[in-house]
């Protein structure tokens, strides 16, 4: 349990009553329900946290060290789907961005995608490590400031148009 909450129930056990729901005629004494209040503090939190996950609302960070291994991987070596599913899944962020695009409507298949090493397999290695690239670049730009939200979407557009045009400057001199 977080400093905050515990300071909120230790200081003002009543607010935590209230916030969770619970109605001073139903609620025991506080010094007998100690341990019950704090796995309902816990329960609450989680749901909240499930319910803001499935609606898109919460943004997860993700670990850009997870990221730069999967990527190397996929990169200098030939590594199995299971490998590379494996590493993913030590980021929780990583795991469920990549669920998320495997099952949308680009990608989506006849059956959901509910496991890693599945989403790996219908995305493919090279689209894995760009989304990899993509989703740590641009946690990068993430604000909450609304004065430079704007300016970093503009920056943003810019730098995937620069990078569109770049590709196709390659290809055409390449051959």
């Amino acid at each position: 349990m977080s400093s905050f909450l515990q300071t909120i129930r230790a200081e003002s056990p009543e607010c935590l009553k209230l916030s969770l729901g619970i109605r001073p005629a139903e609620a025991a004494p506080h010094h007998r329900r100690r341990a019950s209040l704090s796995q309902q503090t816990i329960d609450h939190l989680i749901a909240i946290l499930l319910r803001d996950m499935t609606r898109g609302l919460l943004d997860l960070p993700v670990l850009p060290d997870v990221a730069h291994r999967v990527r190397r991987l996929v990169k200098d070596d030939q590594p199995s789907v299971a490998q590379v599913a494996t590493f993913l899944s030590l980021d929780p962020a990583l795991s469920a961005r990549l669920l998320h695009v495997a099952n949308s409507a680009l990608y989506r298949g006849i059956v959901p995608i509910r496991h890693l090493l599945s989403a790996v397999a219908r995305l493919g290695m090279e689209i894995v490590r760009n989304l990899l690239t993509s989703m740590v670049v641009l946690q990068l730009f993430r604000t909450r400031l609304l004065a430079l939200q704007e300016r970093i979407q503009l920056l943003w557009s810019h730098s995937i148009e620069v990078a569109a045009v770049a590709n196709l400057l390659a290809r055409q001199f390449q051959h």
